[in-house]
Order: C-alpha cells, then structure tokens, then sequence
C-alpha cells in the first residue's frame, strides 16, 4: 500500500499487522496502535483522518514512536508529574502540527462537543430503546411486507482521503472505506448498535483525474466527487462512476474573493 508507507524503523514489530489493514478499518486500527478506547479520542482520530488524511497520521504516529523511544513525554496532573501514554504523546504531536485555529477546533473541540452530544442521546439511539417491535431487528417483516416502487435518479456523493490510486489508459481507480455515522439522525427511527464500514470503488475519467492528481497530494485536501452508484456483488464493493469530482481546497481557490469593507468615513 504505497499511500500507507511510514517510517518503519520506529514502527515495533507487533505493529506491522496492524499497518497492514489500516485501509480495511483506519480509525478502529489507529486505535489500536495508539492504545486507545474511549469515545473522546476515538472522535477526535476520526476527525483527525478526515481532516488530514491517514498518511499524515501515521507520520505523527512514527513521530510519537520516536519520542516513546528516546523517554516519553512528562506530563504535570494534580499529584505532580507522570509520563504520557503513547496516545497523549500522539495527540500532543498533532496539536502542535495543526497551526490553523478554525481547523484545531474543528478536530479538537467540535469533535469532543459532538461525542458529548451523542452520549446524550445514546438512549435514544439504542436499539432497545425503541418500543418493542419498532427495532432494527424487526425490519425483516416489515421489508417482507413492502411494495417495490422505482427510483428514477439516485446520486451519491463521496467526500474523504482516496488510498493509492490505480491509474489505467482512460481512467483511474481509488478506494474508501466508511462507517456511517448514526448519531444525528431523526428521533423515532430504529437505529441499530452498529453499521458495518462499506467500501468504496471510485472510477474517476481520466480527465477529471488530471484535474484533481496534484491537489491531492496535498494531505489536508479531500477529494469531492459525485456519481451513479450499484452494488458489485463480485468483489462486495459499491462502485461510482464518477460524474464531477474537485478537492476541497480546488473548491476553495475557485470561490471568489469577497470584496474589500468600504472605507471608514
């Protein structure tokens, strides 16, 4: 995986598998690596790979390795001193790297507000908190019951950091992978516990690649593309042919400049 390649001599050997399937899960696998647990990191790692891509992370993981190697890092509590664990030394290394204050509260405090807020409504969003025979599990009667009409137009639009790319003669390959999120969804539906991660197949015109190649390679863009989406039962991943796709940051270039405030009379 060439979009997955870190310093390796700072990586311990226990670690290599779990490198290895970064791509299949890269939040539940930096996790692991880091030691973590909880909801608040596990928010803020999630915003982090959004934000700055998974190489970008796993660069900070290798310089928090680096550090854990030559002592760790101290930290000062209410009983004196103590020694970070490999995740604080990780987060602090991300903070001090992040220098834009919009992107260091999107990650570090909306990221946490948001967990907070979902802790909130984890009775809501449970799937036994419905009324009995109005839970997830229930839904293979309800389906059963159903009259099949037809959709006429369905888009999707898929927005995150595209692994290593496989760039063919008119078109080029990238894969994601994504968790749904079902923490703010409307009250009354019957969430279950867990969503399964679904993966991605983006099939993107190789003129619309050439449009988008270099910006990329930025680790804090993203790639913004819309297409028509099915099911390849083969090899169990949605497929989209894309229709546009941009980058964040291209987006952002594009939008006009606001006009100067007038003078002050």
């Amino acid at each position: 995986m060439a979009g997955n390649q870190v310093n390796r001599a700072v990586i311990t050997a226990d670690e290599q598998d779990v490198w290895r399937r970064m791509d299949e899960d890269p939040v539940k696998q930096t996790m692991t690596l880091l030691g973590e647990t909880l909801f608040g990191p596990r928010a803020q790692i999630r915003a982090l790979i959004a934000q700055c891509g998974l190489a970008q992370v796993q660069e900070w993981i290798a310089r928090a390795r680096e550090i854990e190697d030559a002592g760790g890092m101290l930290m000062k509590d209410g009983q004196g001193e103590r020694r970070r664990t490999f995740g604080g030394v990780f987060f602090v290394v991300a903070k001090e790297a992040i220098t834009d204050p919009e992107q260091r509260r999107e990650i570090f405090v909306l990221a946490d507000t948001q967990r907070h807020r979902r802790k909130k409504r984890n009775v809501k969003a449970s799937p036994t908190a419905g009324p009995p025979g109005e839970r997830w599990e229930n839904r293979g009667e309800w389906i059963k019951s159903m009259v099949r009409g037809e959709a006429t137009t369905v888009k999707v639009t898929i927005v995150g950091r595209p692994g290593n790319p496989v760039e063919r003669q008119s078109f080029t390959l990238v894969r994601m992978i994504q968790t749904p999120k079902l923490d703010s969804l409307p009250k009354g539906l019957p969430i279950p516990a867990q969503a399964p991660a679904t993966s991605y197949v983006l099939y993107i015109g190789s003129k619309q690649w050439r449009k988008v190649a270099e910006a990329i390679r930025n680790p804090e863009d993203v790639l913004i593309c819309e297409g028509v989406q099915f099911w390849d039962a083969q090899y169990q991943v949605l497929t989209v042919f894309c229709t546009t796709c941009t980058t964040r940051l291209l987006q952002k270039a594009q939008r006009p400049t606001p006009p100067p405030p007038p003078p002050a009379s």
